[in-house]
């Protein structure tokens, strides 16, 4: 039909703008809308475009479900990197209209961004972002639950509502639905889910700084080693206690985060050794130590 006029048409030409009614569902923007000569073309059509959707929800579900468990899709069920990765939180979004949903999405991208912002400000090597395994527009459906509930995800809908049927279904699989009506109800809902999937920031407290005066090159203790590297250091502040953490502190950068092998007071192994006091340091891990490097004992909180 022509819009306004309400007139039925025989056929649409190009730039002649045109209602379609009798569809079972709302069409989103993009969409193409192919003429048949039947409806069992039709039916095959769909059938068609339907199988591809899942196929292609399906490839895209299990590529996330690996990202969000650290591995590379590539690889399939190899080892996770050892890169950083963000923790994902899993959510599927629903909305009234095809305009609510863009709204929604432009909001939960911006959130997203704010998040890596704020772990980045934080120093975090992990921060936290929003993993829209599924966004559409209509009720909350039975293969929303499913998917959510092989995710862990939880399903936010704008202005739609679950049938009796899904509700049960949802309850049964353990899988929260949340409902509103105001847009920033819901994004205050999301940013609540999130701060609790958040990693949470560590607070590292310094118990002692000891400034490396000369490295020394020991020999070695055992045939299968080749060197033995001794930091030489004079207790600047606290304590360096040996069952404490040690980073190695070279102006503004930590170049190495780890376990001590010794700790010497003259010749003596001892547990701490505190301010004013002279040491011989070794690490586990690493060498690499200069002249003015700061040792620093630690814990993380």
């Amino acid at each position: 039909r022509t819009p306004g006029r309400g007139k039925p048409l025989k056929s649409a030409p190009p730039a002649t703008p045109a209602r379609l009614i009798g569809l079972k569902e709302p069409a989103t923007p993009g969409t193409d809308i192919l003429v048949v000569p039947s409806v069992k073309r039709a039916k095959e059509v769909v059938d068609i475009r339907v199988r591809r959707r899942e196929e292609a929800e399906q490839q895209a579900a299990e590529r996330e479900k690996l990202l969000a468990e650290g591995k590379d899709p590539e690889q399939g069920d190899g080892d996770a990197s050892s890169a950083p990765i963000c923790v994902k939180v899993p959510v599927i979004l629903k909305a009234d209209t095809d305009g609510s949903m863009e709204a929604l999405r432009y909001s939960v991208d911006a959130m997203t961004l704010e998040l890596q912002a704020n772990a980045e400000a934080a120093g975090l090597a992990d921060g936290s972002e929003f993993q829209v395994i599924r966004r559409g527009v209509g009720e909350v459906t039975t293969s929303d639950v499913e998917l959510a509930k092989a995710f862990g995800a939880q399903i936010f809908a704008f202005n739609v509502r679950a049938a009796n049927k899904v509700t049960s279904l949802a309850k049964e699989q353990a899988v929260p639905i949340v409902t509103q009506s105001v847009i920033y109800h819901l994004l205050d809902d999301l940013k609540q889910l999130v701060a609790e999937r958040s990693p949470r920031v560590k607070e590292v407290v310094v118990h002692g700084q000891a400034k490396v005066i000369k490295v020394f090159e020991m020999k070695p203790r055992r045939r299968s080693e080749s060197v033995w590297i001794v930091a030489g250091c004079t207790v600047e502040s606290g304590k360096i206690h040996r069952n404490l953490r040690l980073r190695v502190r070279r102006g503004e950068e930590i170049v190495h985060k780890g376990g001590l092998d010794s700790l010497k007071h003259f010749k003596e192994d001892v547990h701490e050794v505190n301010k004013g006091q002279e040491c011989g340091i070794s690490l586990s891990s690493f060498q690499g130590f200069q002249e003015g490097d700061i040792i620093e004992s630690y814990v993380e909180e």
